[in-house]
């Protein structure tokens, strides 16, 4: 898995009803440490910028940090990597990428609290101005706060309707995940904790931002 981030496929049109031009290379040289979910943006002057996260693990890992690298317009090589976000003490990972009609570079992550998935928070940083070298200057930082509806009964269903496919009785293990996320599932801390982006964000014609997480 640590190699496949490393890898971008790129697709250029040179005009309305040209055939798509797609390349496939190394971003940075083959590394010995986890390097994994990657994100990419097009700047408005056709730079391409690209983050991931890069530790001796993932949320395990007190030492993952979140990195980037950039392809200038016309170059054949990308950029040395250079350290975008680094919270010290906690892993940051899952990185996702995207410029708004304005020009506006917004990079999304999640700080893991505990090192545990379900323990994270998703964050922000945003960039009015992204170009130049290294990493840009961010304006704007935040977090998104989640407080979704009560989906405890509708978890409940779906996991009793599966159980119920099954031919055997559960293991003695598998009885005790069992009961454990019954009781997790109503946890309103468990609910609004844990979401993370993992997928390029979508604008609408309006302008609002739909962001998977």
């Amino acid at each position: 898995m640590s190699s496949t981030v490393l890898v971008l496929c790129l697709a250029a049109c040179c005009g309305a009803d040209a055939e798509p031009l797609y390349r496939s290379e190394l971003v940075f040289p083959l590394h010995p440490e986890h390097n994994h979910a990657p994100g990419v943006a097009e700047l408005p002057d056709g730079e391409l910028f690209v983050s991931w996260y890069r530790g001796s693990g993932e949320r395990r890992a007190d030492d993952v940090a979140v990195y980037g690298a950039r392809l200038k317009p016309g170059a054949s090589e990308w950029s040395d990597d250079f350290l975008l976000v680094d919270t010290p003490g906690f892993p940051d990972c899952n990185t996702c990428l995207m410029c708004d009609k304005d020009g506006k570079l917004w990079l999304f992550w999640p700080i893991i609290l505990a090192n545990t998935w379900e323990s994270c928070i998703t964050h922000y940083l945003v960039a009015s101005d992204p170009s130049g070298d290294g990493c840009p200057q961010w304006d704007i930082n935040g977090e998104i706060l989640l407080k979704p509806d009560d989906f405890k009964e509708a978890g409940l269903k779906h996991m009793d309707d599966l159980l119920a496919k099954l031919d055997r009785p559960l293991s003695e293990r598998e009885q005790g995940v069992v009961d454990s996320v019954r009781e997790r599932l109503g946890d309103k801390l468990l609910q609004r904790l844990g979401w993370q982006p993992r997928c390029k964000p979508t604008v609408l014609p309006s302008g609002r931002i739909l962001l998977p997480l």
